[in-house]
């Protein structure tokens, strides 16, 4: 794979908009193709048969096969694949479906449309049922006849709840010749019988096979203190049966016939065999082989079916001490049984070779795993040796152990082949269990070093040694020392000893511990240096600073040398965003005198004003005129508005206190307390006057509503709304102010209302125009001192701006909110001017500046302690993979790893693009060069990014 810097790059710049384009090699390749096909003939299309290729093998084939006729009377032939339009309806449980193909040719030449259709069937699927432990029974078996039970099912695709009736085998008689039995016999046996007891009257099967015999008249057997029954003459033979009910309650008896040799045998030969394929009991039988007691006899385990799955037995006689064969056989069963060994088979002969094989105390196979490091998988497989087992699964291993770490299969080695029928397998893991190998070189030189040094021996002495120190076998491997010691937990310090943990890492898997040892080190001694303490960050609201001290610099230390002086350093004041210098003179009231400190370029968002508290108007001007720009209002004082594009007086010239004033200003993006506030145009006192600076725009302010005073000179308001008209070619949000005034329509009308005033004081002190806080402590709005229940806007007051709905301020508004055209950032109702970060709206987020939405905003920005993709002021939410955020918007040129608009704090290998890339802490790690593990693999890594495999 191969890093597409150039189309990383691209998406980079456009992660804002999405760009769609053709290949301009493919498009010149599918032109020429189209080109090709063209025929340039002037024969006429007089018709056209339509086959589809569409079957019930294959509902996905959408291809088309036109035979088309010429006026000439030729015709031709053509494939198009993928031309027909597939229209597919899904089958259900009882219900089929189709697949319906139609295709449409118009005849060149005639205009006549030719259409064609076909549908294939796709037969219902069926009900899929689940598995159903819920039944009832219908007839219930019995031990020789079948019964039937009804299942009750759910269809895991449609839900429907239907039956089905299962046929249950018949269940066999359960004679449990383990289980309880009563002894009978007849007296003519040679064994003691109770007369009064009730004697067999029926047939019954013998030794639990399907036939009868004829055992009526026996009766109970008396037995001896051991439950044995009572042999009447012990130097002859007796015989006896053990008679077995049917456990099912059906009533059918089983008898096993025993007798009992005369004291005097002397020993036992095999004489006859059923069912078996044992050479040694056919053996045994030919050799006469004696054994003198049963116990002697071969286990029943031990004896080789000639059907694993069905009983056979063997047959013996006994022989007295004259070699004379006494009365009577024993058939002894061979219960059915496999010829089984466990054994251990492996998927790789390294794996087999890795392993040693044994049993522990109780017979079950151990396997240990004798590598360091490596886990191996096997399977432990029971096998069947016998010749004629009726099992079908052969055995294929090619790596196989038994218990006594015997290879009996190895496929490289050619030992075997595996034919044994296989009776059951268990997957299973051998843990590494081998020791760990610890690089001896190293271990060597370190208690060397222990050595030269002795009482001098410190931390950074075994550092230096473990750093720089290597070694190479004769095979020219080289073992770095810092990549197998590591030291720990060094407890040493300038001025007292102590231990240091030395850790030596296998040099086989290089991750776990082999061998660790505590050496002591002694103190260190300080390391002086000149130390930066106290260190406390600049801000665009106060100088910053730090101290320089002479101390240790060793961790967990802490001296300094008082009789060295400590310097003190001042970190200058940050620049506020809306200020060019930082002179120590804040430009709030026109004093700096530093005329660029007033631009209004360096802010995206321009915030407007009004202060006083009156309006004494020329002859009702304003009732004239609704809007107030400074295209049309005097500087000379003939009309009650005068200004600049900075500022605009409206109200006579004669007192500042009968006029108010409409400004614009920016606001700091970075304080934390309240907002710097800079003014466009600088002005001197009252911001009358002053050389204008904007280049942006004008001031413009519009009367909202107004009214005149009253015969006695009262009652007079007029509302008004600053803004301001943005230049054209120049983009800025612009944030109004609207506020209520007092109102007189002259200066002479203003002189009555004073006079008339015995108290000599201003009249309108007390009159509540606009927002006031009442006593009551609630904030209303009103229009010379009556409550303006049905006023709602955006206000004003004390330097903020406020919600207003139905005269109250709308505590209910907390999120983003939009008022003229600006989106306000708005918690209980106020505007937060001094907020900068995100705020969500209707489930989405969204960037704001000094409390107003701000679209401008492009990169990462961080918020809670993550960072967010930001495009157009919206977090983007609906961005997967990776994105670089390119210096080109102020960013760092990293690529960043993004889900959901966040950045994850993600480490490991994720897919970009159709390739690969290693990611560090939710970063493309481009310095990163070697390998990596992904996926069980492992890959060569470039720049970061993966490459081919290596294993």
């Amino acid at each position: 794979m191969k890093l597409k810097r150039t189309k990383l790059a691209a998406l980079a710049l456009t992660a804002l908009m999405a760009v769609g384009a053709t290949s301009l090699v493919a498009y010149a390749s599918e032109t020429e193709d189209v080109a090709s096909a063209i025929d340039t003939s002037t024969k006429t299309e007089t018709g056209v048969v339509i086959d589809f290729y569409l079957s019930e093998d294959d509902l996905t084939n959408a291809g088309v096969k036109l035979t088309i006729s010429y006026s000439d009377g030729t015709t031709s032939t053509e494939i198009l694949e993928d031309a027909a339009t597939l229209t597919t309806t899904a089958a259900k449980c009882l219900e089929s479906g189709s697949v319906v193909a139609k295709y449409s040719y118009t005849l060149n030449g005639t205009g006549t449309t030719v259409s064609n259709s076909k549908t294939v069937t796709i037969p219902a699927t069926g009900h899929t049922a689940n598995d159903s432990t819920i039944y009832k029974v219908k007839t219930a078996p019995t031990c020789t006849t079948s019964g039937i039970y009804v299942y009750t099912y759910t269809c895991t695709v449609c839900k429907s709840v239907y039956d089905k009736e299962v046929e249950v085998a018949a269940t066999g008689h359960d004679y449990d010749f383990s289980g309880s039995y009563t002894y009978y016999a007849l007296s003519s046996d040679n064994v003691t019988v109770d007369t009064s007891s009730t004697a067999i009257s029926a047939n019954v099967y013998a030794d639990g096979v399907d036939t009868l015999v004829d055992v009526s008249g026996l009766q109970v057997a008396k037995t001896n203190s051991n439950g044995s029954p009572v042999i009447t003459d012990t130097s002859k033979a007796a015989t006896y049966y053990m008679v077995y009910t049917c456990a099912n309650g059906c009533g059918v008896k089983a008898a096993v016939k025993i007798t009992i040799p005369a004291s005097t045998v002397s020993y036992i030969l095999i004489v006859g065999q059923s069912g078996l394929n044992d050479q040694d009991i056919t053996d045994a039988i030919a050799n006469k082989t004696k054994y003198y007691s049963e116990s002697q006899l071969p286990s029943n385990d031990s004896i080789e079916l000639a059907n694993c799955t069905v009983d056979g037995s063997i047959t013996i006689a006994y022989y007295d001490s004259n070699d004379v064969p006494l009365e009577g056989t024993k058939k002894i069963t061979i219960t059915a049984h496999h010829m089984t060994k466990t054994v251990a088979v492996f998927s790789s002969e390294s794996d087999m070779t890795m392993c040693t094989v044994s049993t522990d105390t109780s017979g079950n196979m151990v396997v240990k795993n004798n590598s360091c490091y490596l886990t191996v998988t096997y399977v432990e497989q029971v096998e069947c040796t016998a010749a004629n087992c009726p099992l079908t699964t052969v055995c294929s291993a090619k790596y196989e152990k038994n218990t006594s770490n015997a290879i009996t299969v190895d496929f490289v080695e050619g030992i075997d082949t595996c034919s044994n029928k296989v009776v059951s397998t268990d997957n299973k893991t051998a843990s590494p269990a081998g020791a760990h190998t610890v690089l001896g070189a190293a271990k060597d030189d370190i208690a060397e070093l222990v050595k030269d040094k002795s009482t001098k021996l410190t931390y950074e002495d075994l550092e230096d040694l473990i750093s720089t120190g290597s070694y190479t076998t004769s095979s020219g491997v080289t073992y770095a020392y810092k990549d197998y010691v590591k030291l720990s937990d060094d407890t040493s310090t300038c001025t007292a000893n102590g231990t240091v943990t030395v850790t030596y890492i296998c040099t086989v898997d290089k991750v776990n511990t082999a061998a660790t040892e505590t050496i002591t080190v002694y103190a260190k001694g300080h390391d002086m240096k000149h130390i930066v303490t106290n260190t406390v960050a600049a801000t665009c609201e106060a100088d910053g600073g730090y101290d320089v001290v002479y101390g240790c610099v060793r961790d967990n230390c802490g001296y300094v040398d008082t009789s060295v002086e400590t310097q003190h350093y001042t970190l200058a004041r940050l620049r506020h965003t809306n200020e060019l210098s930082t002179d120590g003179v804040h430009p709030k009231n026109g004093s700096d005198g530093d005329s660029n400190d007033y631009t209004d370029t360096l802010n995206q968002k321009i915030y407007l004003e009004i202060t006083g508290s009156k309006v004494v108007d020329i002859n009702g001007y304003l009732t004239k005129d609704g809007t107030i720009t400074v295209a049309d209002v005097s500087s000379d004082g003939s009309t009650p508005v005068t200004g600049n594009d900075g500022w605009v007086r409206i109200g006579v010239s004669s007192d500042d206190t009968l006029a108010v004033y409409a400004r614009a200003y920016t606001l700091c993006t970075t304080c934390t307390g309240t907002p710097h506030r800079v003014y466009i145009t600088p002005a001197s006192a009252g911001y009358k006057s002053g050389t204008n600076s904007s280049t942006t725009g004008t001031i413009k302010v519009t009367v909202d509503a107004i009214n005149k005073q009253d015969s006695d000179g009262a009652g007079g308001y007029v509302t008004l709304t600053a803004t301001y008209v943005v230049n054209s070619g120049i983009t800025k949000t612009v944030v109004p102010a609207t506020s209520t005034f007092a109102y007189y329509t002259s200066e002479s009308a203003y002189t009555a209302r004073l006079q008339s005033n015995t108290t000599g004081t201003d009249p309108d002190a007390d009159v509540k125009n606009g927002l006031t806080l009442d006593s009551d402590g609630v904030y209303r709005y009103y229009l010379s001192d009556v409550f303006a229940s049905s006023y709602t806007g955006v206000t004003s007051y004390d330097g903020g701006l406020f919600f207003i709905s139905n005269g109250l301020v709308d505590t209910s508004a907390n999120e983003l909110c939009l008022y003229g055209g600006v989106w306000y950032y708005v918690s209980n109702g106020q505007v937060q001017l001094s907020y900068t970060g995100l705020a969500q709206h209707d489930g989405a987020w969204f960037y704001v500046t000094s409390g107003v939405l701000d679209t401008t905003k492009n990169g990462l920005v961080t918020y809670d302690g993550a960072q967010f993709l930001v495009a157009a002021g919206q977090v983007l939410t609906s961005y997967n993979g990776l994105w670089q955020y390119s210096s080109a918007i102020g960013g760092d040129d990293n690529w960043y790893f993004i889900a959901a608009g966040q950045v994850v704090d993600y480490s490991g290998v994720v897919m970009y693009d159709n390739a690969f890339f290693v990611v560090v802490d939710g970063v493309l790690d481009t310095s990163y060069n070697g390998t990596v593990e992904y996926d069980g693999a492992t890959f060569n890594v470039v720049a970061g990014q993966l490459y081919d495999q290596v294993a």
